[in-house]
């Protein structure tokens, strides 16, 4: 039995959603899109600046360049790769139970065990169909909001735990 538990759910991760999970993690933070928009903006601006035609049309284009390299690296190469990694990775795609503990969030499957503590959580974020929770800038785990309440439960202690989603 698992410890002091709560809500409890089993299920498994989709190949549709471990695309949208690594779509939602390349999200840029919004620190760094002010950034970016801003670094943009004064290469923009800094064409009405430059004397001849090759100088601006460079900066216009590393703006433009810039912007379609992440877009399709963010929404083509990033799909493509991740449904690979998804057809190779089998323990993603086997069924788990989830439960929401008052230390933190309980995951067993096949392999094993454990407790995700929320000291150990450093961020999350989420959209209209996943919680990621990160133990680490680029470790997170997947939670489907379609397991219902439990999702809800883990997304309230969630805010009160670590604050608002990054």
């Amino acid at each position: 039995m698992i410890p002091q538990e709560r809500l409890k759910a089993e299920c498994k991760i989709t190949e549709k959603e471990y695309i949208r999970a690594n779509i939602l993690f390349t999200k840029l933070s919004k620190k760094f899109l002010i950034f970016h928009v801003i670094f943009d903006l004064a290469l923009l601006l800094s064409t009405f600046f430059l004397d001849g035609y090759m100088p601006k049309l460079i900066a216009i284009g590393a703006v433009v360049g810039g912007l379609a390299g992440h877009l399709a690296v963010r929404f083509l190469y990033c799909p493509w790769q991740t449904k690979r990694q998804y057809k190779i990775h089998k323990s993603i795609q086997e069924p788990f139970i989830i439960s929401k503990l008052l230390q933190g969030i309980y995951f067993k499957n096949n392999s094993g065990e454990s407790t995700l503590k929320w000291d150990d959580i450093i961020k999350w974020r989420e959209n209209k169909e996943l919680l990621l929770v990160y133990q680490t800038d680029f470790l997170y785990y997947i939670i489907p909001k379609r397991i219902g309440d439990l999702a809800e439960s883990i997304k309230n202690s969630l805010q009160h735990n670590i604050g608002n989603p990054k």
